[in-house]
């Protein structure tokens, strides 16, 4: 309005200019301007939030349905493939008659699987008799009590005899020494009645 008085001066009355001059030399109070400015803004910033909150719900919600089927798939794939390598193995178990007559000593013993296994409190005895026979070496235990040893150890299939040698003479209570295709066991562990 103001600035049209000052194109066309003619269209207003005097008393009109004079109390538009007048609005125009007050000062306008900031502080009610302010809490005006903010009641007019408050509904639009209580809706932004609100929509990011929306926003950020249905991407964590995406987020736990895609992680869910994730865990469902790897378990059901799991489970097949369970099934198979069991179904699978039993029948490759069954040898055939013409493999029932093929004998030779290269042949290793299908007591120890060619995958690591771990021994976790087993017997030495129970233990070395395992190796032994993946070895194809003899075991004689030079005390009794090391025959009754528990341990805990992880067999590697790709391990020498000399390692695993190595390996469990880090058991200060036991002594292991390989001569030849013997394994000597003995034990520092007084046995107990």
């Amino acid at each position: 309005m103001f600035l049209d008085m000052q194109e066309h001066p003619e269209k207003y009355s005097e008393e009109q200019i004079e109390t538009m001059m007048d609005e125009l030399d007050q000062v306008p109070d900031v502080d009610i301007a302010w809490q005006a400015f903010e009641l007019k803004q408050m509904p639009t910033a209580v809706r932004s939030s609100h929509r990011w909150i929306q926003i950020a719900a249905i991407f964590i919600g995406v987020l736990m349905l895609s992680g869910i089927t994730y865990a469902a798939i790897h378990i059901i794939s799991h489970r097949v493939e369970t099934q198979v390598s069991s179904s699978s193995t039993s029948e490759a178990a069954k040898p055939s008659a013409h493999q029932q007559t093929i004998q030779t000593d290269s042949i290793q013993s299908n007591t120890i699987p060619m995958e690591p296994k771990l021994y976790d409190n087993v017997p030495m005895e129970q233990m070395l008799a395992e190796l032994s026979t993946y070895y194809n070496i003899k075991v004689e235990y030079r005390t009794e009590a090391a025959r009754k040893i528990r341990l805990f150890y992880q067999w590697k299939p790709d391990y020498s005899i000399e390692k695993v040698v190595e390996m469990l003479n880090n058991f200060d209570w036991l002594q292991l020494e390989l001569k030849g295709d013997t394994l000597f066991v003995s034990s520092s562990i007084e046995p107990q009645p």
